[in-house]
């Protein structure tokens, strides 16, 4: 089974600039959104099977959960709660959905049936948290915890929390996280330039090197991972290794890595802030622009036989695309809104 992995979060200093409702110093969601700023928690995430996909759209007025088919058809409606609610994902057995429900300032996260039913409350902190990655197995979910509100564009830090035990968690991970391929382990960096491993059976953690932003090869044989000058937060080199931090190689450079199911290729966003999707075999230095639609892209993970994500248009809300990785085509499924 694929994991819904997503571009890493860029958490190396105590922020993270890409997620979460932009240009306005505003704490509610809605009202950032109202006021000029981009709708950015879609956050499309597609059903293991590949038949749904499920997403956040302002179309309501206030933030609600839909899912749509994914020749676009049969768009429905998941939730109607007056709060603000996004960043829905897909749990790996396809039954049940997370995301993030927002009221009086502050996200919580909750977990429904596929079909919308069954809502039930995660997490009560005096916090705003938001789904980040999911994993296979025992259903844990890594949470990006802000002590402000506005979604994941203020100070915080990830944590790692069961949803199937109140008695496992939550296991405070420091910045960036992301978990092996089988659900048995996590990747984090509690500091920048530093690579650990979690074993979520003993809670053991492991030093595995120096790095960042480090993500499993889909065969969990091998680390991606960011290599960064001292003067830059995410301008470096993915490097790949063993989980034991041996074999080090270069893989590429840009933005925003991550490696293809089958682990024979690397997508990348560009470097120059012009949000290209690039596309390079593992140790291409010189990866090819992908034909995509014009835009700034946000929340690409992949999914069945490729990648998805939402391309920002003048209404700030966007429109669903997938990427084939067997054909290197991109697929505009439907406008978020």
């Amino acid at each position: 089974m694929y994991q819904q992995q997503l571009w890493p979060m860029i958490v190396l200093s105590a922020t993270v600039p890409v997620l979460g409702c932009f240009g306005s110093t505003q704490t509610d969601s809605w009202a950032q959104f109202e006021n000029g700023a981009i709708f950015d928690s879609a956050s499309p995430s597609m059903s293991p099977d590949g038949t749904w996909i499920v997403f956040a759209s302002p179309r309501t007025g206030h933030g609600d959960i839909y899912r749509i088919r994914l020749d676009g058809t049969d768009r429905i409606q998941l939730t109607s709660d007056p709060g603000f609610e996004c960043n829905p994902l897909y749990c790996a057995d396809g039954e049940q959905i997370v995301f993030a429900r927002e009221n009086n300032g502050l996200r919580h996260i909750w977990i429904m049936q596929a079909d919308g039913t069954k809502e039930r409350q995660i997490t009560f902190e005096p916090a705003s948290d938001t789904p980040y990655e999911v994993s296979n197995g025992e259903k844990w979910l890594i949470v990006f915890r802000s002590k402000r509100t506005g979604g994941l564009g203020n100070s915080g830090e990830t944590v790692a929390i069961c949803l199937d035990s109140n008695e496992k968690g939550p296991i405070r991970l420091g910045y960036d996280a992301s978990f092996s391929p089988d659900g048995t382990h996590i990747l984090f960096s509690p500091v920048k330039d530093e690579i650990w491993q979690l074993d979520l059976a003993t809670l053991e953690r492991r030093r595995i090197g120096r790095g960042n932003m480090a993500r499993y090869f889909p065969n969990g044989e091998r680390i991606l991972y960011l290599s960064l000058p001292s003067d830059s937060l995410w301008k470096g080199t993915w490097r790949s290794m063993r989980p034991d931090g041996m074999d080090d190689v270069p893989v590429g450079n840009g933005t925003y890595a991550l490696i293809t199911s089958d682990g024979q290729d690397v997508v990348y966003m560009s470097s120059d802030h012009k949000f290209e999707i690039l596309r390079g075999s593992v140790g291409d230095y010189q990866p090819t622009e992908v034909d995509a639609p014009a835009g700034y892209k946000t929340w690409m993970r992949r999914c069945k036989d490729g990648f998805i994500f939402t391309v920002l248009t003048d209404d700030r809300a966007g429109h669903i695309c997938v990427l084939s990785t067997e054909q290197w085509t991109v697929n505009r499924i439907a406008p978020v809104r």
